[in-house]
């Protein structure tokens, strides 16, 4: 008896501790195969090390309410995994703590403590040690804990052996959450690549495939499978010409760092000789340096079909343009030289230069004077735009004083017109500064536009022309009438040669169409442009404006 007095119980309960305890550690050591059998190793040596009746692994819920318990162990069985809703139970206490502190300790009176936790009093639970896991961001996403029927000692060899376990297992759930991203990741790379329409590889610096997509499967005839961690010239049934076309440059992409791209013939799967844009790309790691490339191969067989279609009917368009031309200005210049001779006689005769003509007479030479003339005006505007088109207009600058060449514009638009009205209010500055222009080409535009504004406006209107300085500091010239109008979307057809508006009687008048065509062109060889604003039965304006570059000031 005395002997059994001197046996010190305390010693030998600690050796036991440490014995269950190692044997709990190699346990896990040697902890293997899936999740959930790594997840039941763990939790096994855990209640086997501190001597629980209960433990569990939890994670958060995306709702942050809710704990999905996916290993729970009771008296050394295992339970199916179950949600928990954490509001009044002990491991809301783990998620709520807003301080760095991840441990949570309750020694004993747990079911008084969470009362509205019936499975406390149900389970019979008086204690609860729980460990929180973060993620990399820091945030608690889950936990670990041991609960017991009995009183917990507050213990830092406990603590200490628990929270190294807590922890391993927080490790490798937060390991398996990153593995599973990066599967999904990797997933989702490769099926957008595998349905890009093209080609696209990602080889390693030594040439060797790491990623390959069915497109490229399709190309070349070679399944996937048996390209991936073989070079091209392993896995590819291509010429040795066209290995040492790629090989050259990977390694120009290589050394440079720099994007590469090649046209090419490729002979396909299809046996058919493609057109091709070849594109490499240098791939860097995170902190920039190249461990590898990429490689993208876009089919421009029909593109090069379609540019080489387009090409030889720009050509014959352009050879129909300037045959076109070319007998336009051959025909123009045929015709004035009798034109010419026709309307000097008939001013002779009116002139009465070798006698008087009698009153018939008279009549008749004049009509043919004036139809002599206005065909005269017609093969010029033709003319005109025939070298507009042929690009052999010529613009011979000088200083032009806008108001002087308005009225003398607003004169030959009376004499074509024959209206004798003195109608036309002009408004325009004397201090405006000149124009560097083209006084014919300008002289032209003005008669043009005001030949039609007089033409189209009735006794009663207005026709109107100012001038000015626009917000860009260039000179702008504004023709504007009370006529007939034109609707918004006949405009387009006005400003195109021989276009004229014929759907409205109002509009139809003697004339080739070709004025305000030519106007536009005329405008745009000075860099300007023609913009019309118009309503019909309300009256049009029409804007020249001029680049700044052209205004000019004397002195």
């Amino acid at each position: 008896m005395e002997n059994l007095h001197q046996i010190d119980f305390s010693s030998l309960e600690l050796e036991a501790k440490a014995e269950a305890r190692l044997a709990a550690l190699t346990m896990l050591a040697g902890a293997a195969g899936t999740q959930m059998e790594f997840l039941q190793t763990a939790l096994r040596a855990l209640t086997l090390g501190l001597d629980c009746s209960f433990g569990a692994v939890g994670e958060l819920a995306e709702d942050g309410e809710n704990v999905e318990m996916i290993c729970f162990i009771k008296d050394g069985e295992f339970i199916e995994p179950y949600v928990c809703r954490l509001e009044g139970t002990p491991c809301a206490r783990v998620y709520a703590s807003k301080s760095t502190e991840t441990h949570v300790f309750c020694r004993n009176n747990l079911a008084k403590l969470f009362p509205e936790d019936n499975n406390l009093l149900e389970m019979g639970v008086e204690s609860y040690r729980a460990e929180a896991f973060t993620n990399a961001d820091g945030r608690r996403v889950g936990h670990v804990f041991v609960a017991d029927t009995q009183q917990m000692e507050a213990d830092d060899t406990n603590t200490a052996f628990f929270r190294l376990v807590s922890q391993r297992i927080g490790a490798e759930i937060n390991r398996w959450h990153a593995d599973r991203a990066q599967k999904e990741e990797r997933l989702l790379l490769q099926t957008v690549v595998d349905n890009l329409p093209i080609p696209i590889t990602l080889s390693d610096k030594s040439g060797r495939y790491i990623l390959a997509n069915q497109k490229f499967e399709e190309w070349y005839g070679t399944p996937v499978s048996r390209v991936l961690g073989r070079t091209a010239r392993e896995a590819l049934p291509i010429t040795e010409e066209d290995h040492q076309v790629r090989e050259e440059m990977e390694t120009e992409v290589l050394s440079s760092g720099e994007v590469r791209r090649r046209e090419e013939t490729k002979r396909l799967a299809d046996d058919q000789d493609h057109y091709v844009i070849v594109t490499k790309f240098p791939v860097r790691d995170s902190v920039g340096n190249i461990i590898g490339f990429g490689s993208t191969t876009t089919d421009i067989t029909d593109r090069r079909a379609n540019e080489t279609a387009l090409q030889e009917a720009k050509e014959k368009a352009e050879m129909a343009s300037r045959a076109k031309s070319e007998f336009l200005a051959n025909m123009s210049h045929e015709l004035r030289t009798p034109l010419n001779s026709i309307i000097g006689l008939s001013e002779v005769m009116l002139e009465g230069i070798f006698g008087a003509l009698n009153p018939k007479y008279a009549e008749y030479v004049t009509d043919i004077n004036v139809s002599g003339e206005h065909l005269l005006d017609v093969i010029t505007d033709i003319l005109d735009i025939s070298k507009i088109e042929a690009g052999e207009t010529d613009i011979e600058e000088s200083l032009l004083d806008i108001k002087e060449i308005v009225r003398s514009a607003l004169r030959l638009a009376y004499n074509r017109t024959q209206d004798k009205r003195d109608w036309t209010s002009i408004d325009i500055p004397n201090d405006l500064p000149n124009l560097r222009a083209d006084k014919r080409l300008v002289k032209q535009v003005l008669v043009n536009l005001l030949t039609n504004a007089i033409k189209f406006t009735p006794e009663d209107g207005d026709v109107r022309v100012s001038a000015g300085l626009n917000a860009d500091g260039g000179i702008e010239i504004v023709v504007a009438d009370t006529g007939v109008g034109i609707a918004e979307e006949d405009i387009p057809r006005a400003l195109e040669p021989f276009g004229q508006v014929r759907n409205r009687p109002e509009l139809t008048h003697g004339g080739t169409g070709l004025g305000l065509p030519l106007s536009k062109k005329f405008a745009e060889l000075h860099g300007g442009a023609l913009r019309i604003e118009s309503e019909p039965a309300t009256g049009t304006r029409v804007f020249v404006a001029f680049p700044k570059e052209r205004t000019t000031r004397m002195g």
